[in-house]
């Protein structure tokens, strides 16, 4: 559902009869429409929905709620808009972005259908308070075969980053240091680009969490105190 830049939104419908073109000559693209998608609302998904790298399963952000305004199915529009999207760029071979406008097209047709009378202007209107994330908003777990191809910026890094490892600072617990055992000391921190090895986004050397570890130096000194304390 996404243009996927943390900065821009772009949701405006592209060329109805161009869609209607590509599904027609191109068998490619009819028979990826055809395929089978299973849903799962398990996640936080950015800007709304998504789909897996393999094309059988559309996300749909847990948050959500699946009928707006008359009675839209929301969830339906959603995955036309992810299954559309797909098939262009595995069957007509098509970038992100024209893709995604195509997509965005069908998805205002098979809006104006089911709820005559309402208008894409209505339709975003309820949708924009719902688009995750807002800018500084806190990532969740991520499913591992999201595709992540309308993402960039931070939010790709971040995605990529929970796909292959890293954790969210909620679930390190980070937070401002009161004490000494900051992320500045700690052996995951890199100064240099104010970053972690094990939690996304960017981090305050100032700052500490539940996984602080010690610098190996400065734990082998700490031993060596005690040591000669002893």
């Amino acid at each position: 559902m996404s243009a996927g830049h943390d900065k821009f939104f772009d949701d405006e419908p592209g060329d109805f009869a161009e869609l209607q073109r590509l599904r027609r000559d191109n068998p490619a693209v009819a028979g990826w429409l055809r395929r089978y998608r299973r849903t799962d609302r398990e996640f936080h998904i950015p800007y709304l929905s998504g789909i897996s790298t393999d094309g059988s399963c559309v996300y749909i952000d847990r948050t959500l709620p699946l009928v707006i305004l008359r009675n839209i199915s929301l969830g339906q529009l959603l995955i036309i808009h992810e299954t559309i999207e797909n098939a262009l760029m595995r069957g007509a071979g098509l970038k992100y972005e024209p893709a995604h406008h195509l997509a965005t097209a069908g998805e205002a047709h098979v809006l104006s259908i089911i709820a005559p009378g309402t208008t894409w202007d209505d339709y975003r209107a309820v949708l924009r308070p719902y688009y995750r994330p807002i800018q500084g908003a806190e990532l969740g777990e991520v499913p591992q075969d999201l595709a992540l191809y309308p993402y960039s910026g931070h939010l790709y890094k971040d995605l990529w980053d929970l796909q292959h490892g890293k954790i969210t600072k909620t679930k390190a617990g980070y937070r401002v240091a009161t004490s000494a055992t900051r992320c500045g000391s700690c052996s995951m921190y890199r100064p240099v680009q104010q970053s972690c090895t094990l939690v996304i986004g960017p981090i305050r050397a100032d700052d500490t969490c539940d996984r602080w570890e010690p610098k190996a130096g400065a734990e082998e000194g700490r031993q060596t105190a005690v040591g000669q304390a002893v």
